[in-house]
């Protein structure tokens, strides 16, 4: 999804580790991958879809390690280390001192605060930016300079937050990836999504950018002056846009890509080729229908309860996302260390569906329900792009139908759908979620239901629902803050603007020449600085 947020986006940790780098593993090879869509630009402060792919070439401060923790010095990051003030409102960061960018500057203290300052203004547009709310303010502020983010020296920063939060390591470490100040510090930050470097990045990470046509072709190759000693090891790695799962397969088949993601409709025929490996790790995304709130049909809270009732989320899934789906009864996936398996998806019973909605005064008059004449109907905004969300909304589509509501399915190209959605121009929305590594809702408060640049989809407002989410964001006690998430599921499920359908476990297939592979709950891109192609 382009907002994400979100971030739109995650104890039961479930890590696929598959293979790993072996330092003196030969080093070469190119990766040839076959793309569904692409990027809208390769800035991240500036991108709206998820960002991940961006990691080959810019870094975070800081990343997760095996565990899923932030450790000081590990792997393809800026932090040598931090540490927090007394009060745990100050975060100060140093940084490694053999990092440069790929014009040969080197990264200092400067560019986070650049960078930092520029996320945090409303004209750039940043998408991540409710995570960084809490970034202390300057009583007398000026551009480029509104927040307590000081540099200490070239290689130290300091960020103060408001007052401590539970995830606030994270927000300040791994929310966002680093940009060179150097070069965009005197670009006004309303016009750098459209400025050259969304097109010409110049990054930090161990793969530089040789060439991008949008909706075709992407080609990195590999960042020869790497603070890793002999990573990464691919010479290359290309990205071909090829959107159909047939034609990939194909392209696959007759060695133009050496990996492919895994659709339902090339599963099998993956599974029985003989040079290819099908590599499976926890899912992030989950899915979801959002009913707008501030419509009339879903403002009453019965409405949406009985379109919940009336949909049956095992049938949804086994037909949408045949074997890699999983029913999910919230947005907290079962990779997380919050979330609680205990907690049941919300029930399919067409009888309840059908009570409420005899009660909001809809009755059955042959196939569909009416009311002053008027029959029982609303659009659906979703996407033609991809294969599972046509399946997945003919599949709502004939559930409604059976009591008693006609859904008119709106079917768009998909950013033609994201542009609808950010104008809150539907009745109700399927759309995908990712989880991140932390539990923040904050876009889902009443001020959200104000801006077009969140996550809340319902434009949903509950005073109570703001209290718990402030709860959950400030509690730094683990068991405390537990509880005060159960309570907000409780009363996401009693109000149901959204219910949530299903999740899915990432996929994808290599040519078994493709050696070092490591993939989990972060997905694929994070780790591509160590594998290697024979």
């Amino acid at each position: 999804m382009r907002k994400n947020g979100i971030e739109f986006l995650v104890v039961l940790l479930l890590m696929m580790v598959l293979g790993g780098p072996s330092p003196a593993a030969e080093r070469g090879g190119t990766l040839v991958m076959g793309m569904r869509g692409d990027m809208d630009t390769l800035c991240p402060l500036t991108t709206g879809v998820d960002p991940t792919q961006l990691s080959l070439s810019f870094m975070y401060l800081a990343d997760y390690n095996e565990d899923y923790k932030l450790r000081p010095n590990y792997g393809p990051q800026l932090a040598e280390r931090w540490e927090w003030n007394e009060p745990h409102t100050m975060l100060t960061v140093r940084l490694k001192d053999d990092v440069r960018w790929h014009d040969g500057e080197p990264v200092t203290a400067h560019d986070v605060k650049y960078t930092y300052e520029a996320a945090l203004d409303p004209a750039t547009g940043y998408q991540g930016v409710s995570q960084m709310y809490a970034i202390k303010k300057r009583e007398k502020g000026r551009p480029g300079d509104m927040h307590e983010i000081e540099v200490i020296d070239d290689l130290t920063v300091s960020i103060a937050i408001e007052k401590p939060y539970a995830t606030a390591e994270h927000d300040l470490l791994r929310n966002l990836m680093i940009c060179p100040a150097h070069i965009l510090s005197r670009v006004p930050n309303a016009d750098l999504r459209e400025h050259p470097f969304g097109r010409r990045p110049v990054g930090n990470g161990p793969f530089k950018l040789q060439e991008w046509e949008k909706n075709s072709t992407t080609v990195y190759t590999r960042n020869d002056d790497f603070f890793i000693d002999g990573y990464p090891k691919l010479d290359k790695v290309v990205m071909k846009v090829i959107p159909e799962s047939s034609a990939q397969f194909a392209a696959f088949a007759a060695g133009e890509l050496n990996f492919i993601g895994v659709a339902t409709t090339t599963r099998d025929l993956l599974e029985d080729f003989p040079r290819a490996r099908i590599y499976r790790y926890p899912g992030r995304a989950y899915y979801f229908i959002a009913w707008n709130t501030q419509r009339e049909i879903f403002g009453d809270v019965r409405m949406r309860r009985a379109m919940a009732y009336a949909l049956d989320k095992e049938a949804i899934t086994s037909g949408a996302v045949p074997g890699i789906g999983e029913v999910c009864a919230s947005p907290v996936l079962s990779y997380h260390p919050l979330f609680d398996p205990a907690r049941e998806p919300y029930p399919f019973i067409p009888g309840e569906a059908m009570r409420l909605l005899d009660e909001c005064g809809w009755e059955m008059s042959g196939e569909y329900r009416y009311s002053g004449g008027k029959r029982l109907e609303f659009k659906l905004l979703s996407t033609s792009t991809g294969e599972v969300y046509p399946r997945l909304v003919e599949i709502v589509q004939q559930q409604l139908k059976e009591v008693g509501v006609f859904l008119d399915i709106e079917q768009v190209e998909y950013m033609s759908m994201l542009d609808k959605a950010e104008d809150r121009d539907y009745d109700a929305l399927t759309l995908g979620g990712v989880m991140g590594m932390t539990v923040d809702f904050s876009d889902y408060k009443c001020e959200g239901a104000l801006r077009n640049d969140s996550y809340n989809w319902p434009q949903y407002c509950n005073p109570e629902a703001d209290r718990l989410i402030d709860l959950i964001k400030y509690e730094l006690d683990p068991e405390a803050r537990r509880q005060h998430l159960g309570d907000w599921l409780d009363l996401m499920e009693a109000d149901q603007p959204f219910t949530y359908l299903y999740t899915i476990r990432g996929e994808f297939a290599v040519k078994s020449n493709v050696k070092d592979i490591r993939a989990d709950a972060n997905g694929f891109y994070p780790h591509i600085w160590r594998w290697r192609v024979e």
